[in-house]
């Protein structure tokens, strides 16, 4: 998962990877900041290393900028960052660095998907629309003081030790700061200038293949297998791909197929049939060739520790 933080902490060796927090929760708490299954609070980041890697996020990232400057691309499209520049994605949102400079000051959090829409279910708000891409606006200095109020006050909550009373108070400091960020992006109807509001169907098919990509019960193959899941041609299906991301469908298909299986072969508890078979390989013949195709190097290799 792309986090504003330093980007070699979180060093990946595919070009597209899914993150939670669930399932990077190992990384995260490496960090210098407050992680649990639903919410990570980025207390402070400098210094971001800029990286060419394209990552989705599964939940829901804000993130404040106290200095400096950043540009990002979110699902391709540039983001600048400067002071008291606010930024909302939602869930399934490719996030790239771009430009950032020495100065680049953020602060922010995570929030996993469910526990988010849950809260905004409670509060009978939508965050910016929960289709949107993402939601930029630019606050004022007293608007910029109160949200990191509110996120001190949030952090050192979240790191007292628990009680009846304690969860009473986070459940209701929680609602009451998505309150306070929703009014701020509410308060000038033309802050709302930079918001994506409307896909055109190219993006939302791509968006949707995304989602599809990214199930955990099932490993995609086959660009006609998700052409027929979209209920389009796998020709107009490729060109999509072709064009947002200059990639091919099968290119970004067979970089998520590679991706997982580094993560399995890393367990060794799976064996290599085992792994072919969970990811779609009819037997482990054909899962050794596709690695070596990708990688240059066999499965076996892939297992094996740095330096043996």
């Amino acid at each position: 998962m792309w986090f504003p933080y330093d980007l070699n902490l979180l060093s990946i060796t595919f070009s597209m990877k899914y993150i939670n927090l669930k399932t990077d929760n190992h990384l995260l708490s490496n960090l210098n900041n407050y992680v649990d299954s639903n919410i990570a609070i980025i207390n402070s980041v400098k210094d971001i290393s800029e990286s060419p890697e394209v990552v989705v996020l599964e939940g829901y990232l804000l993130i404040v900028t106290r200095g400096g400057k950043a540009r990002l691309k979110v699902s391709y499209r540039n983001v600048e960052l400067s002071r008291g520049v606010a930024l909302v994605c939602t869930p399934n949102i490719l996030l790239e660095t771009d430009e950032i400079s020495d100065d680049l000051d953020i602060f922010g959090c995570f929030v996993e998907t469910a526990f988010a829409q849950k809260a905004m279910r409670e509060l009978n708000i939508s965050y910016l629309g929960i289709q949107q891409s993402y939601g930029i606006t630019h606050l004022s200095d007293n608007d910029l003081q109160a949200v990191e109020s509110y996120h001190y006050l949030l952090a050192r909550k979240l790191k007292m030790e628990r009680s009846e009373l304690i969860n009473r108070t986070l459940y209701h400091l929680i609602h009451t700061t998505a309150l306070e960020l929703y009014s701020m992006f509410l308060k000038d109807e033309s802050r709302f200038s930079d918001i994506v509001s409307v896909y055109n169907s190219a993006e939302q098919i791509f968006r949707d293949f995304l989602v599809i990509l990214r199930s955990h019960d099932h490993t995609v193959r086959s660009v006609n297998e998700v052409a027929d899941m979209l209920g389009i041609s796998s020709k107009y299906f490729s060109c999509i791909c072709k064009r947002i991301t200059g990639k091919t469908a099968l290119e970004i298909i067979n970089e998520e197929v590679l991706s997982r299986a580094k993560i399995r072969l890393r367990d060794p508890k799976q064996n290599i049939k085992q792994i072919a078979l969970e990811l779609g390989f009819s037997n482990q013949s054909h899962f050794g060739t596709f690695i070596r195709r990708m990688t240059g190097q066999s499965p076996i290799h892939l297992r094996a520790p740095k330096g043996k």
